[in-house]
């Protein structure tokens, strides 16, 4: 494509247009089946040649997946091996970018971490595992619902800086190599995801010792979470929103000090594809996304003073079908959406 491009600002970022995946699915989109090493450099080819003649000029593809990093040991839908830096040497040369991104959802924990008696005796507080407001984790939900794991938990928080630290080292020598994304749909572990999820006791009291509240709740009392999140909304819940939207924003912070410390150019992206549901009861009022965000942890105006932050809001069209008749939850097109 003949693309004019104004000059590069200070930090070297030009113009972009991105090739963006979800999910870990390019082996299957470019006539190659590029899941070994002598086959990946091929079809990278392929996706350069692809990208220039559309006028793309950066690719924005999962680095860690649902289950965490691919590192060769987990390695999701196939990849040949070290498929990030064979990206990186034909990049390097084709003048593109690329930016792992992280759409993870869960962390590996050691067998019997989760049994039906720890659920009932509450012992789950003190876990990775979000508690939510009905004092149970997650009961099996995925797209759509909370979060397996509580962002505040410092296991949650290493696992992504292990990712970042991981893309870091593969690719600070290489220009194509532009930074990181973070990809926030609401299952996310990135964040706190849902207004009904992380009420575990060490965000709670976290929370307390940060305003200076004491939380009238039997700390013995195996479904406290309930308790927590019924006193918290009717007695300080702006406060409990706003605190979390810090506890993300440090995090998100300190994975973009890493980055810029690596590197001056590299950039921290913070993509949210937050749907934004009709069923909530504020769908409609002004400003329903940015507080749907905040409801999930993310509150861009505590990132505005980073400068290689890029907080991003994104919709695909794909979406609009939870608006309407191809909602099986929709009461009022229940029997219709069928049809089609």
């Amino acid at each position: 494509a003949a693309v004019r491009e104004s000059a590069a600002n200070a930090d070297g970022w030009r113009r972009t247009f991105a090739l963006y995946f979800e999910d870990p699915a390019i082996g299957y989109d470019f006539g190659i089946d590029g899941t070994n090493e002598e086959r990946v450099g091929p079809m990278i080819d392929r996706i350069a040649a692809t990208m220039k003649y559309t006028g793309q000029n950066l690719l924005a593809y999962p680095g860690s997946w649902y289950g965490g990093l691919m590192d060769g040991e987990y390695n999701p839908r196939v990849h040949a091996p070290a498929y990030r830096k064979a990206y990186y040497a034909k990049f390097d040369k084709e003048g593109l970018g690329f930016m792992p991104t992280i759409n993870q959802n869960d962390i590996i924990l050691p067998p019997g971490s989760i049994t039906r008696d720890k659920i009932e005796d509450g012992s789950l507080h003190a876990s990775p595992y979000s508690i939510f407001d009905d004092g149970r984790p997650n009961p099996g939900g995925w797209h759509g619902t909370p979060p397996n794991f509580n962002i505040a938990h410092p296991d949650v928080q290493a696992a992504l800086e292990r990712a970042v630290d991981a893309f870091i080292a593969e690719g600070r020598a290489h220009p194509s190599f532009r930074g990181v994304v973070l990809h926030l749909t609401r299952h996310s572990l990135s964040w706190f995801g849902d207004e009904r999820a992380g009420y575990n006791d060490y965000a709670v009291e976290a929370f307390a010792r940060a305003k200076g509240l004491t939380i009238p709740v039997d700390r013995n009392d195996p479904m406290r979470g309930k308790a927590y999140a019924d006193w918290i909304r009717a007695n300080a819940y702006d406060a409990w929103l706003d605190w979390r939207c810090g506890v993300v924003a440090d995090l998100y912070r300190r994975l973009a000090a890493k980055l810029r410390a690596a590197r001056p150019d590299l950039k921290l992206m913070v993509n949210t594809f937050l749907l934004p549901d009709w069923r909530h009861p504020d769908f409609g009022k002004e400003n329903f996304i940015p507080e749907a965000n905040r409801r999930a942890g993310l509150d861009g105006r505590l990132l505005a003073d980073v400068p290689n932050i890029i907080v991003c809001q994104t919709e695909i069209p794909a979406d609009y079908r939870w608006f309407g008749p191809m909602d099986p939850s929709n009461p009022k097109d229940s029997g219709r959406w069928r049809e089609f």
